[in-house]
């Protein structure tokens, strides 16, 4: 890609095709300017779920990959979550999972409404108890006794044993 802007640059870089490319590149801007409201608004949700975890003392927890890492990166590793609950199920960090598989207890943190009500459902079908908390994602806590995703998922497939 690095040639790309490079041969633009020389080809509009002089003359009277520079305005084209002061142009090209104020719509570059612009449109990094755009994103920054949604991915602030974003940052600072995933900072409040961080943030409610450390204070409900969750300490460890299993969600899916697109949770994982950020909640990981976003808390310095005071709250360390592993990607095994799914639906995406891809780990990076084989040390998060391990660590987290080991501890005496892990929340639940579920991408959505409809993930929770299955975990909801699994969960009072083994006879544990939890509570919810409705937060940017939905979280169960303080579980009656530890459960390993795969323990309420026996159909899936957890690769890194």
């Amino acid at each position: 890609m690095t040639a790309l802007p490079i041969l633009l640059a020389r080809w509009l870089g002089s003359g009277h095709r520079r305005w084209i490319l002061g142009l090209l590149l104020a719509l570059g801007a612009g449109g990094s300017l755009a994103q920054f409201p949604p991915s602030a608004r974003s940052d600072r949700r995933l900072r409040e779920l961080v943030s409610s975890l450390e204070q409900e003392g969750v300490r460890y927890c299993y969600t899916d990959f697109h949770l994982a890492t950020p909640i990981n990166f976003v808390s310095e590793e005071r709250v360390i979550c592993s990607a095994k609950l799914g639906p995406t199920t891809t780990e990076y960090f084989f040390g998060y999972r391990r660590a987290v598989d080991e501890a005496k207890e892990a929340a639940f943190v579920a991408v959505n409404q409809t993930s929770a009500d299955k975990l909801e459902r699994r969960l009072t079908r083994l006879g544990v108890r939890y509570e919810r908390r409705d937060w940017m994602k939905p979280v169960l806590l303080r579980l009656s006794r530890k459960v390993d995703p795969e323990e309420l998922f026996p159909e899936r497939e957890f690769p890194l044993r």
